[in-house]
């Protein structure tokens, strides 16, 4: 995975953790 890749995927799952 790139690394644009893989911040990408943290930011969402701390969005759908604040939701």
């Amino acid at each position: 995975m790139k690394e644009s890749e893989v911040n990408e995927s943290q930011a969402i799952s701390q969005t759908s953790k604040g939701l």
